[in-house]
């Protein structure tokens, strides 16, 4: 009776095969998931940092978040000698007051402004933005210009608070009637955030794990590289992320705006697709 099998040679060529297959798709496979974890991370974040906000306006009774207890008592002011123009930033003294007031409307760990340097090291050179290719750059984001709030997930919300001006437009401010009817919904920005969705772990890119948002005064994250900052912050569309030439711009084959790949993320369905 004729028996049917493999040789020992046939299976040991077969593993080899499946073993060089396995080595060629594995990347491409922990790369897909963790962007995938990456992008649910920051939905997530998101959600929270706006439901916190909207609820802090609306519990407050006041018209938009630089009224709110905990955006004044963190927001200083200083006036040019020469210039006399006044500029809004923040105090670095109530950092702690800022965090023990949000913390009335977002859990929060227990986490302070000093600890962002055990992290990302003082003044260092990360968190960086990508490169062309995805890969870490050379130009870091001014991550001594805000502090940080750790979410109960672990990630880390960095803050810079002022009034941003609105772009020029022929000489004049956009008025909010122009954002409006030009698509947007930006028309008081009142600083900055950005988030590291997975914290203190790698790779700190901009774009990668983290990503940057103008905050609106109605409690809003607005994304980079989307209308909403570019009309805001230029009065055209010109800056969003899939604009060529735009400073911002997010595309497979060139992320040198790598903080615009923000909006693309978000404008995907909350996925990272390059």
């Amino acid at each position: 009776m004729k028996k049917f099998g493999f040789t020992l040679a046939e299976v040991l060529i077969t593993l080899g095969i499946i073993g060089v297959v396995a080595a060629l798709t594995a990347p491409a496979l922990v790369m897909q998931s963790r962007n995938e974890a990456n992008a649910a991370r920051l939905a997530v974040a998101v959600s929270n940092l706006e439901n916190a906000f909207t609820t802090a306006i609306a519990t407050e009774n006041v018209t938009g978040l630089s009224k709110t207890s905990f955006y004044v008592s963190s927001v200083g002011s200083n006036i040019d000698e020469e210039t006399g123009e006044k500029t809004e930033y923040l105090k670095e003294d109530n950092i702690k007051k800022f965090a023990g007031n949000l913390k009335k409307y977002l859990h929060l760990s227990d986490f302070s402004a000093e600890t962002m340097e055990t992290f990302y090291g003082k003044y260092s050179k990360t968190p960086c933005f990508m490169d062309k290719n995805g890969a870490k750059g050379k130009v870091a984001p001014r991550q001594n210009a805000y502090f940080p709030v750790m979410l109960k997930n672990g990630a880390i919300a960095f803050f810079q608070l002022n009034i941003v001006q609105k772009a020029a437009d022929g000489g004049t401010k956009l008025t909010d009637q122009q954002i409006r009817d030009m698509g947007g919904g930006l028309y008081k920005g009142v600083g900055f955030c950005v988030i590291d969705v997975n914290g203190i772990n790698e790779p700190n890119i901009a774009g990668r794990d983290m990503f940057m948002f103008m905050i609106g005064d109605n409690g809003i994250l607005y994304p980079y590289g989307g209308i909403d900052v570019s009309l805001y912050t230029n009065g055209t569309t010109s800056s969003r992320w899939d604009k060529p030439g735009s400073h911002l711009i997010c595309t497979d084959s060139d992320k040198s705006g790598s903080k615009g790949c923000t909006a693309r993320v978000i404008e995907e369905g909350w996925k990272i697709n390059y």
